[in-house]
């Protein structure tokens, strides 16, 4: 009944060799040392702490799907898997910002530049080579976060869908209520059942006794 959270820890799992994978090819030192805005790494902080919430709303719906008990915490789930495709969003938004910004620096180049002067021409190469590099890094960056954290998010979309199939439990305190009434209820089938075994015994014991007094008659 954990599938909800398997598949999120896979796709985590997924992502984390992904990193080590990136991490040796000094992807993120590349991207550092390029994107001088560092809207990449904002976008990465935005990934993983929606990441992380994921895979914490997974646990949660798993064990509610477990014991078929749904609260407020399932509404809540619903407000959650919102906030989580705003995030989703809102990576891709900024990744467009960077993009914008890595053309206007690049653009930029052009104002004060002398073809005739080579060090000039080359101060504008740099700079649009600067500029295309926040371009192209943000928008990497923001669409490959954007498409995992969309990803996650309709695990658990799917997922509350599947809860709303079963009815909406009470609080927490009608549950441990019907519990206590579940265990009395035991106690007295137990009762009931020694009482009549007694009974039966005793009836057994009379039986004994007056064939013994009819013996002795």
């Amino acid at each position: 009944m954990y599938s909800i959270f398997l598949r999120w820890w896979l796709f985590a799992i997924l992502i984390a060799v992904g990193g080590v994978f990136g991490w040796n090819l000094n992807l993120f030192h590349n991207i550092w040392e390029n994107d001088t805005t560092k809207i990449s790494f904002l976008i990465m902080g935005i990934f993983l702490f929606h990441s992380l919430w994921a895979g914490v709303q997974s646990l949660s719906l798993s064990r509610q799907l477990k014991n078929k008990v749904f609260t407020n915490k399932l509404r809540q789930s619903k407000r959650h898997i919102e906030i989580g495709w705003f995030a989703s969003d809102m990576c891709l938004n900024l990744g467009m910002i960077g993009t914008i910004w890595g053309f206007i620096l690049m653009l930029a180049g052009f104002v004060n530049v002398d073809v005739s002067n080579i060090k000039s021409v080359q101060g504008l190469l740099t700079s649009m080579s600067g500029g295309m590099s926040i371009a192209l890094y943000t928008t990497l960056t923001g669409l490959v976060c954007s498409q995992i954290l969309k990803v996650q998010f309709f695990n658990l979309e799917n997922a509350v869908t599947s809860c709303d199939n079963f009815p909406e439990g009470d609080s927490q305190d009608v549950v441990d209520a019907r519990a206590a009434l579940i265990q009395a209820e035991s106690v007295m089938t137990h009762a009931e059942k020694s009482k009549n075994e007694a009974a039966a015994a005793k009836n057994k014991a009379m039986t004994s006794l007056q064939q013994v007094e009819e013996q002795d008659g």
